[in-house]
C-alpha cells in the first residue's frame, strides 16, 4: 500500500517527537481548571502580550494541553481560541520539559522538520514554551513562537520565566476559584 506524503511526514513526526505526557492526573487538573473553551480573560491576555513584547517574537500564546489538542486561552498573532492537534504541537512537547523548551530552528531540528506548522502555515521555525504547572501538573505553556530561527537572550529566558511564574499563580487561583463555586 503506497503511503502519502503527508502520511509519510505524520509518521516521521510520531517517530522522532518526543513523548507527550498523557497522565490522568495531569488531565483531573486541567478538567478542574474549567479553562478549555471558555472566553478570554484579562490576565492570561496580558501575560501572552508581554512574553510578544519581551522576545520580539511575532506570535504568542498561553496553550491547555488535553489529551489530544492544545487549546489557545490567550493568543497574539495567532486566534484565541484555536488548537493544534497534539501530534503537531509544541507545547505538548513542551509541558515535558523542567524549564524554557527551546527550538532554535524547526528546519533544523529532527523532531519537528516535518512537522505540519513547520512546513505550512504559520511556517514555525523558532519555538520558546515555559510549562506551566498547576498542582505540580504541567497543564500547558506560555509560548513565543517566530518564522525565523534565533535563540532567546539570557534576559529573555529570565523574563519568560517570571512571566510563566505568574501564569502559573493566576492558574492557582483559577483552580482554587473552580473547586469553590463546583
Amino acid at each position: 500500500m503506497l503511503q502519502s506524503p503527508a502520511s509519510d511526514a505524520l509518521a516521521q513526526l510520531v517517530h522522532c517527537a518526543p513523548p507527550i505526557v498523557h497522565d490522568g492526573q495531569r488531565l483531573a487538573v486541567l478538567r478542574a481548571l474549567a479553562l478549555l473553551d471558555t472566553p478570554p480573560e484579562a490576565t492570561f491576555d496580558a501575560l501572552t502580550r508581554l512574553a510578544v513584547t519581551v522576545t520580539g517574537c511575532p506570535i504568542g500564546a498561553i496553550g491547555l494541553v488535553d489529551a489530544r489538542r492544545t487549546w489557545f486561552k490567550a493568543a497574539v498573532g495567532l486566534p484565541q481560541g484555536g488548537e493544534s492537534h497534539n501530534d503537531f504541537s509544541f507545547c505538548a512537547r513542551a509541558i515535558a520539559s523542567e524549564r524554557v523548551f527551546e527550538v532554535h530552528d524547526a528546519h533544523a531540528d529532527p523532531h519537528f522538520v516535518h512537522n505540519p506548522l513547520v512546513i505550512g502555515p504559520p511556517h514555525v521555525r523558532f519555538y520558546a514554551g515555559v510549562p506551566l504547572l498547576c498542582e505540580g501538573q504541567p497543564v500547558g505553556t506560555l509560548c513565543v513562537v517566530d518564522n525565523r530561527p534565533h535563540r532567546l537572550r539570557a534576559d529573555q529566558l529570565a523574563a519568560m520565566e517570571d512571566l510563566g511564574q505568574l501564569a502559573m499563580q493566576a492558574l492557582q487561583m483559577r483552580l482554587g476559584q473552580a473547586r469553590n463555586t463546583g
